[in-house]
């Protein structure tokens, strides 16, 4: 109910707003009725109710007792009840002389000859008996007692009608399933002419996980042609660009082998033990170089297939790996926790930033939870920190900002931003803080929650 309350698309939306529109026109119509339902007092000397008492006085005149039971049974019915008596009938009801002083003055009748009373009707009383269950007893209303010429009196009775849906029942049906064909025709047609705009953003979110070009059919109407001709073309284009540009750098890095194999081969020749050492160094450093670009251009690459992973299994398996060559790291968790990711960037982005702990801190500890509609991974170490104003700098590419980053154990200003695309890719959200407690580093990795 909340979900629907809460439309995410804009067919949901319009929709709402339909069938919000039909409810309020309706509770409107109701609240109006209401608000102008008329007391019984209101009903008595209603035009409607003069104008037929107005026209019977002169016939009842002329009627004798055997044509009266006969006018009685002919002119009564649920809603309007007829009665002759010697005197005015009696209800134990409020007598109510300023009502009777105006109908006889409506009437032009001798406001002697005229009594209305309050009454509570039962079935027994004017013709109700055959009018259950449409009216339910007892029932309140008034009696109008007017005197013929004859001396009879010709007793009149007056109820509430409830809210007149007697008659306006048929009224609200009929009108309430017109609204409801259009309701429903109008949804569909809403549903089909923003059915491209949904292909469209489905298709947007696609790309952004993956970068890969999935054309958009061109449907609807011109400017929305126009608007998914101009997406297909971009994606087209931003496609093709990460594609040259990986392509190129792994090119490059499979080029650039063959001249530095040759020149480790003409360093193995030298003498100069302190050189040969100096110079295979230097060349080990520009293979890490250029294979550290690779890894940040598979980090950004996101082709690899979501599938539900089990986090806990993933997290332990990469802390024992660093365990074994020597690190003091702990992992915790609260929970059994499975997400739908890419397991091997994820284990990626942990082990990037376990290599980091590893390198700067003597120890760290690997925690996973559930916050919300998120879970929270969360790495912290005693290293040197960075300072606070460097945070968010040191998450581009080949940005080394800490002294223990300049030194000869330092990488390349590649491993966060890596974390941070892969991340990014998974829509979750990186952040670096300093811990408060002491020195150290705190790496926080949110992730939603998504299953398969």
């Amino acid at each position: 109910m909340l979900n629907f309350l809460k439309p995410r698309t804009l067919a949901q939306q319009l929709s709402l707003v339909m069938v919000s529109s039909l409810l309020l026109f309706f509770i409107t119509f109701l609240v109006v009725d209401l608000l102008n339902q008329e007391s019984l007092e209101d009903t008595a000397i209603g035009h409607q109710q003069l104008k037929r008492i107005s026209s019977l006085l002169p016939l009842v005149s002329l009627l004798d007792s055997t044509q009266q039971t006969e006018f009685e049974r002919s002119y009564s019915s649920c809603h309007e009840g007829y009665r002759f008596s010697q005197k005015p009938l009696n209800f134990n009801g409020e007598l109510l002389p300023e009502l009777a002083l105006l109908i006889s003055s409506e009437l032009g009748v001798d406001k002697q000859r005229i009594q209305v009373q309050r009454a509570n009707f039962t079935w027994s009383d004017f013709s109700y008996r055959d009018c259950q269950p449409e009216l339910h007893f007892p029932m309140k209303g008034l009696v109008i007692s007017i005197e013929t010429d004859r001396g009879h009196w010709l007793n009149s009775e007056v109820h509430s009608h409830e809210w007149h849906l007697r008659e306006s029942h048929n009224w609200l049906m009929w009108a309430w399933g017109a609204f409801t064909i259009i309701a429903i025709v109008s949804i569909l047609f809403i549903r089909h002419f923003t059915r491209p705009l949904h292909d469209l953003q489905q298709a947007a979110n696609k790309f952004a996980q993956g970068l890969s070009f999935l054309p958009v059919k061109e449907q609807g109407s011109p400017d929305l042609k126009e608007t998914i001709a101009s997406f297909n073309e971009m994606q087209k284009t931003v496609a093709n660009a990460v594609k040259n540009r990986t392509t190129a750098l792994a090119a490059i890095s499979h080029d650039i082998r063959t001249p530095l194999t040759a020149l480790k081969l003409k360093i193995a020749l030298l003498d100069d033990e302190q050189i040969k050492v100096s110079l295979i160094k230097h060349i080990d450093r520009i293979e890490k170089i250029t294979a550290s670009g690779l890894d940040f251009l598979k980090g950004q690459h996101t082709a690899e297939v979501i599938k539900n992973v089990n986090l806990n299994a993933l997290l332990q398996d990469e802390c024992d790996s660093f365990a074994e060559i020597g690190m003091q790291i702990a992992f915790n968790t609260e929970s059994y926790l499975v997400i739908a990711c890419r397991p091997e960037a994820l284990a990626r982005a942990i082990r990037n930033l376990l290599e980091n702990s590893f390198k700067y801190a003597e120890s760290a500890v690997l925690t996973a939870c559930v916050e919300g509609n998120h879970v929270r991974i969360e790495l912290c170490d005693n290293g040197p920190g960075i300072p606070k104003d460097k945070l968010s700098q040191v998450l581009e590419p080949f940005e080394r900002l800490s002294i223990a980053r300049e030194s000869d154990k330092g990488g390349f200003g590649l491993g966060l931003a890596v974390v941070k695309a892969i991340v990014e890719g998974h829509q979750g959200h990186f952040s670096l803080q300093n811990r408060t407690d002491r020195q150290g580093l705190i790496s926080v990795i949110e992730l939603p929650i998504k299953s398969l």
